[in-house]
Protein backbone atom coordinates (compact mmCIF):
# COMPACT_ATOMS: atom_id res chain seq x y z
CA UNK A 1 0.00 0.00 0.00
CA UNK A 2 0.98 3.36 -1.09
CA UNK A 3 0.45 6.91 0.91
CA UNK A 4 2.26 9.45 3.07
CA UNK A 5 1.65 8.92 6.45
CA UNK A 6 4.30 11.59 7.73
CA UNK A 7 2.67 14.27 5.56
CA UNK A 8 6.08 15.34 4.06
CA UNK A 9 5.02 15.34 0.54
CA UNK A 10 6.43 12.20 -0.57
CA UNK A 11 4.79 8.78 -0.96
CA UNK A 12 5.69 5.99 1.60
CA UNK A 13 5.42 2.36 0.85
CA UNK A 14 3.94 -0.13 3.26
CA UNK A 15 4.75 -3.85 2.63
CA UNK A 16 2.97 -6.75 3.86
CA UNK A 17 4.55 -10.01 5.04
CA UNK A 18 1.22 -12.35 6.16
CA UNK A 19 3.42 -16.00 6.51
CA UNK A 20 6.11 -13.87 9.08
CA UNK A 21 7.00 -15.99 12.07
CA UNK A 22 6.72 -13.50 14.85
CA UNK A 23 8.96 -15.50 17.96
CA UNK A 24 7.65 -19.34 17.44
CA UNK A 25 4.23 -18.25 16.44
CA UNK A 26 3.99 -19.35 12.38
CA UNK A 27 2.14 -17.27 10.03
CA UNK A 28 1.70 -14.55 12.68
CA UNK A 29 2.07 -12.09 9.83
CA UNK A 30 4.19 -8.56 9.81
CA UNK A 31 4.34 -5.10 8.02
CA UNK A 32 7.59 -2.94 6.67
CA UNK A 33 7.27 0.30 6.25
CA UNK A 34 9.53 2.58 4.42
CA UNK A 35 9.49 6.28 3.67
CA UNK A 36 10.02 8.22 0.55
CA UNK A 37 12.23 10.96 0.37
CA UNK A 38 13.93 13.37 -2.34
CA UNK A 39 15.86 10.18 -3.60
CA UNK A 40 13.47 7.64 -3.46
CA UNK A 41 12.58 5.21 -0.63
CA UNK A 42 14.94 4.88 2.43
CA UNK A 43 15.65 2.21 5.31
CA UNK A 44 16.14 5.02 7.45
CA UNK A 45 13.08 5.32 10.14
CA UNK A 46 11.49 2.09 8.70
CA UNK A 47 9.41 0.22 10.51
CA UNK A 48 8.41 -3.31 11.71
CA UNK A 49 4.80 -3.76 12.82
CA UNK A 50 3.11 -6.76 14.27
CA UNK A 51 0.77 -7.86 16.49
CA UNK A 52 3.34 -7.88 19.25
CA UNK A 53 4.27 -3.79 19.00
CA UNK A 54 3.41 -1.59 21.66
CA UNK A 55 -0.20 0.07 21.29
CA UNK A 56 -1.60 -2.88 18.59
CA UNK A 57 -4.51 -4.96 20.06
CA UNK A 58 -4.24 -8.60 20.60
CA UNK A 59 -0.97 -10.70 20.31
CA UNK A 60 0.84 -12.38 17.82
CA UNK A 61 -0.68 -15.97 16.84
CA UNK A 62 0.06 -18.97 14.45
CA UNK A 63 -2.00 -17.84 11.39
CA UNK A 64 -3.54 -14.40 12.11
CA UNK A 65 -1.66 -13.42 8.67
CA UNK A 66 -1.83 -9.62 9.67
CA UNK A 67 -0.88 -7.91 6.95
CA UNK A 68 -2.76 -10.33 4.93
CA UNK A 69 -4.29 -7.01 2.97
CA UNK A 70 -3.04 -3.48 3.36
CA UNK A 71 -4.89 0.15 2.62
CA UNK A 72 -4.09 3.55 2.73
CA UNK A 73 -6.55 6.59 3.42
CA UNK A 74 -6.39 10.13 5.02
CA UNK A 75 -10.20 8.75 7.26
CA UNK A 76 -10.12 11.68 9.68
CA UNK A 77 -8.78 14.27 7.33
CA UNK A 78 -5.81 15.33 8.94
CA UNK A 79 -3.64 15.66 6.50
CA UNK A 80 -1.57 12.00 7.64
CA UNK A 81 -2.53 8.14 5.61
CA UNK A 82 -3.47 5.42 7.92
CA UNK A 83 -2.85 2.46 6.94
CA UNK A 84 -5.38 -0.53 7.47
CA UNK A 85 -4.03 -4.05 7.64
CA UNK A 86 -6.05 -6.86 7.54
CA UNK A 87 -5.48 -10.17 9.50
CA UNK A 88 -8.06 -12.55 8.68
CA UNK A 89 -7.11 -15.37 10.43
CA UNK A 90 -7.45 -13.88 13.50
CA UNK A 91 -9.12 -15.81 15.95
CA UNK A 92 -11.86 -13.62 17.74
CA UNK A 93 -15.21 -15.46 18.92
CA UNK A 94 -15.18 -17.67 16.22
CA UNK A 95 -11.84 -19.39 14.51
CA UNK A 96 -10.26 -17.06 11.70
CA UNK A 97 -12.98 -14.57 12.17
CA UNK A 98 -10.76 -11.72 11.25
CA UNK A 99 -9.76 -8.48 12.10
CA UNK A 100 -8.60 -5.16 10.88
CA UNK A 101 -6.28 -2.79 12.44
CA UNK A 102 -6.19 0.96 11.34
CA UNK A 103 -2.54 2.58 12.58
CA UNK A 104 -2.70 6.41 12.89
CA UNK A 105 -0.30 8.73 10.46
CA UNK A 106 1.14 11.49 12.05
CA UNK A 107 4.26 14.20 11.24
CA UNK A 108 6.09 11.63 12.68
CA UNK A 109 4.60 8.33 10.63
CA UNK A 110 2.86 5.71 11.70
CA UNK A 111 2.53 4.96 15.55
CA UNK A 112 1.58 1.77 16.71
CA UNK A 113 -1.68 3.64 18.32
CA UNK A 114 -4.15 1.79 16.54
CA UNK A 115 -7.91 1.44 16.41
CA UNK A 116 -9.30 -2.33 15.05
CA UNK A 117 -12.83 -3.41 13.85
CA UNK A 118 -14.38 -6.50 13.22
CA UNK A 119 -17.81 -8.32 12.94
CA UNK A 120 -18.45 -7.72 16.90
CA UNK A 121 -17.40 -3.96 16.88
CA UNK A 122 -20.28 -1.81 17.76
CA UNK A 123 -21.92 -0.72 14.45
CA UNK A 124 -20.47 -3.14 12.34
CA UNK A 125 -23.55 -5.22 10.31
CA UNK A 126 -23.17 -8.96 10.52
CA UNK A 127 -22.03 -11.08 13.38
CA UNK A 128 -18.58 -13.04 13.55
CA UNK A 129 -18.56 -16.85 11.85
CA UNK A 130 -16.20 -19.30 11.63
CA UNK A 131 -13.38 -18.86 8.73
CA UNK A 132 -15.17 -15.24 7.62
CA UNK A 133 -11.63 -13.76 6.87
CA UNK A 134 -12.63 -10.26 7.68
CA UNK A 135 -10.38 -8.08 6.30
CA UNK A 136 -8.45 -10.47 3.48
CA UNK A 137 -9.35 -7.43 1.30
CA UNK A 138 -8.65 -3.94 1.50
CA UNK A 139 -9.23 -1.04 -0.11
CA UNK A 140 -9.93 3.40 0.41
CA UNK A 141 -10.94 6.20 -1.18
CA UNK A 142 -12.89 9.09 -1.08
CA UNK A 143 -16.44 7.73 -2.61
CA UNK A 144 -18.13 9.94 0.09
CA UNK A 145 -16.38 13.57 -0.56
CA UNK A 146 -13.96 15.24 2.15
CA UNK A 147 -12.45 11.98 3.87
CA UNK A 148 -11.22 8.53 2.56
CA UNK A 149 -13.60 5.88 3.04
CA UNK A 150 -12.51 2.11 3.64
CA UNK A 151 -13.63 -1.24 2.06
CA UNK A 152 -13.36 -4.06 3.79
CA UNK A 153 -13.53 -8.06 2.11
CA UNK A 154 -15.15 -10.92 3.80
CA UNK A 155 -14.87 -13.82 1.25
CA UNK A 156 -16.91 -16.53 3.77
CA UNK A 157 -19.32 -13.92 4.68
CA UNK A 158 -22.51 -15.94 5.01
CA UNK A 159 -25.62 -14.02 4.29
CA UNK A 160 -28.56 -15.65 6.54
CA UNK A 161 -27.86 -18.36 9.06
CA UNK A 162 -24.45 -20.11 8.83
CA UNK A 163 -25.80 -23.32 8.38
CA UNK A 164 -28.06 -22.40 5.23
CA UNK A 165 -27.46 -24.06 1.91
CA UNK A 166 -25.68 -21.86 -0.41
CA UNK A 167 -22.85 -22.14 1.11
CA UNK A 168 -20.46 -18.51 2.11
CA UNK A 169 -21.29 -16.39 -0.43
CA UNK A 170 -19.42 -13.12 0.29
CA UNK A 171 -19.95 -9.56 1.19
CA UNK A 172 -17.89 -5.86 1.31
CA UNK A 173 -18.17 -3.51 4.24
CA UNK A 174 -18.16 -0.07 3.53
CA UNK A 175 -16.66 1.99 6.33
CA UNK A 176 -16.87 6.23 6.09
CA UNK A 177 -14.39 8.28 6.94
CA UNK A 178 -14.96 11.71 8.74
CA UNK A 179 -13.81 14.40 11.42
CA UNK A 180 -12.93 11.78 14.48
CA UNK A 181 -11.85 8.53 11.49
CA UNK A 182 -13.93 5.81 10.73
CA UNK A 183 -17.56 6.16 11.28
CA UNK A 184 -18.55 2.87 12.28
CA UNK A 185 -22.66 4.20 12.72
CA UNK A 186 -22.28 4.86 9.38
CA UNK A 187 -21.29 1.76 8.03
CA UNK A 188 -22.82 -1.07 5.30
CA UNK A 189 -22.64 -4.27 4.50
CA UNK A 190 -22.86 -5.04 0.19
CA UNK A 191 -23.59 -8.70 -1.11
CA UNK A 192 -25.03 -10.22 -4.20
CA UNK A 193 -29.00 -9.72 -2.56
CA UNK A 194 -28.29 -5.74 -1.73
CA UNK A 195 -31.23 -4.39 -3.35
CA UNK A 196 -30.00 -2.92 -6.67
CA UNK A 197 -26.93 -5.81 -7.06
CA UNK A 198 -28.27 -7.66 -10.49
CA UNK A 199 -27.79 -10.94 -9.36
CA UNK A 200 -29.19 -13.25 -6.71
CA UNK A 201 -26.83 -14.97 -4.21
CA UNK A 202 -25.42 -18.27 -5.59
CA UNK A 203 -23.22 -20.91 -3.56
CA UNK A 204 -19.28 -19.42 -3.64
CA UNK A 205 -20.70 -16.61 -5.33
Amino acid sequence: AVGDFNGDGYDDAAIGVPYEDIGTRGGAGAVNVFYGSPSGLTKTASQFFSQNSPGIAGVAETGDFFGTALAAGDFNGDGYDELAVGSPGEDMVEQHAGLVHVLNGTQHGLTGRSTYLHQNTPGISGRQELYDYFGNTLTAGDVTGGYDDLFVGVPNEHIGPVTDYPGPQGAIHFVPGGSNGLNFVGEFALHADTPGMPDMQADHT
